[in-house]
């Protein structure tokens, strides 16, 4: 191995801190404390005819990871969600803000990790299926229903903030005040690559908003009615996340 140089310890010092930093100071090159011992080598302590492979290196120190699912259907109803407004949450900032706070995480569809060290990124990806109904969205006089009328909404939020552009809106069969109401399906599979993620603890989340109802002519809004009759079945198949070194 490589020389170890160590500062000479004078006779009659009494410093704990001068004695102890003689035998392990960490420093950049590792010659000047007993430290480099302790596993401070580097290229030119390695034989040229030796090659590190994977199995010299120890399980999950470049990359790790972890899956969660569910295997049960969750029911949201629009009346848990009391003030939650879909033109809101597209609106400025304050608005989304405030919108942030009423999204309710999904059960199976959230992971909380530890980061021993900053890492490049972590890769995200997530499998989910949902439906929803919302009834009474007709504007009262046979015409076309509000677009943004849109029972559900699931969105990607890391580390407590939305995602932009990981958000998946769930629309009804609802065209007319005289056609049959019924709902559509959607699977949701998505993937995101975070950067800029630090050493601590992290987490990442499905969150799920559900509109509170709208009836009335003109799209008169009321939160919530007995004719809102929103619902929105979840089934969450995995959320995973890897990190790379």
């Amino acid at each position: 191995m490589a020389d170890v140089t160590i500062p000479t310890i004078g006779a009659g010092t009494s410093n704990g801190t001068v004695v102890e930093q003689n035998f392990y100071n960490p420093t950049a090159t590792g010659t000047t404390s007993a430290e480099i011992v302790n596993g401070h080598l580097d290229d030119a302590n390695r034989n040229p005819a030796w090659k590190i492979n994977r199995s010299h290196i120890q399980h999950g120190a470049l990359s790790s990871g972890k899956t969660e699912g569910g295997t049960l259907n969750l029911d949201y109803f629009g009346e848990l969600f009391p003030g939650w407004d879909l033109t809101a949450d597209m609106a400025n900032a304050a608005s989304k803000l405030r919108m942030n706070e009423l999204y309710q995480v999904i059960p199976g569809a959230s992971v909380s990790f530890y980061l021993p060290y900053d890492p490049s990124f972590v890769m995200f990806s997530w499998h989910t299926f949902l439906s929803a109904e919302q009834k009474d969205l007709s504007d009262g006089t046979g015409g076309m229903h509000n677009p943004n009328y849109l029972p559900a909404r699931l969105r990607l939020f890391v580390n407590g903030g939305r995602i932009a552009n990981r958000i998946m809106t769930v629309p009804t069969k609802t065209f007319k005040a005289t056609t049959i109401r019924g709902t559509y399906d959607r699977l949701w599979a998505g993937h995101y690559l975070a950067t800029g993620l630090t050493k601590g603890w992290n987490t990442a989340s499905i969150r799920i908003a559900v509109d509170p109802g709208y009836y009335g002519g003109s799209g008169t809004r009321y939160f919530p009615t007995a004719s809102s009759n929103t619902h929105c079945r979840v089934r969450v198949r995995s959320i995973n996340y890897t990190v790379f070194r």
